[in-house]
């Protein structure tokens, strides 16, 4: 990489993403097992339109009763992070965390409505714009899995929005 200021941490794995027209949001990197037995996967629900609004990102398989966070960044990458990968990168944009720590219930579920007017995702260096992409993840405590940490992150979820 000939740019100095996008060069990925030592051992990091850089996943560089070509334009795609249609591709609109998707799931990358590992979502490694948690106490569960599985890895908590990322998704949205709603309308990727900034005017709409309505967007909400979900997490599943987390392990109950836990609490976690939700961030995203303008960039992805695949690096080790406590029991799993981190997913997200600033990318020149910044790491932005959604405020509050999430609750996640007796099914392993927690939920986030994104407020595209309020920061960080309506102003400053985390502003989504029409036609941006960012990169979503949750990260999560997991006290019933002692080792190497006790927490870990879900997988990482792509989203180009809309008008």
């Amino acid at each position: 990489m000939g740019n100095k200021s996008l060069r990925p941490l030592a051992g990091a794995i850089v996943l560089m993403a070509a334009t795609v027209t249609t591709a609109r949001a998707g799931n990358y990197c590992v979502a490694a097992p948690n106490s569960t037995g599985v890895g908590a996967v990322i998704d949205s629900q709603g309308s990727r339109s900034i005017a709409a609004n309505q967007f909400t990102l979900t997490i599943q398989n987390a392990p109950p009763q836990a609490f976690g966070m939700f961030f995203y960044g303008g960039g992805s990458l695949q690096f080790p992070f406590g029991n799993g990968f981190r997913c997200v990168r600033g990318d020149g944009r910044g790491v932005h965390r959604f405020k509050g720590i999430k609750a996640i219930d007796t099914q392993g579920r927690a939920f986030l409505d994104v407020d595209f007017t309020r920061r960080p995702a309506g102003a400053g260096r985390g502003t989504v714009m029409p036609g941006s992409t960012w990169y979503f993840q949750f990260m999560y405590r997991d006290p019933r899995w002692v080792a190497p940490s006790d927490f870990n992150l879900s997988d990482g979820l792509m989203v180009s929005f809309e008008q």
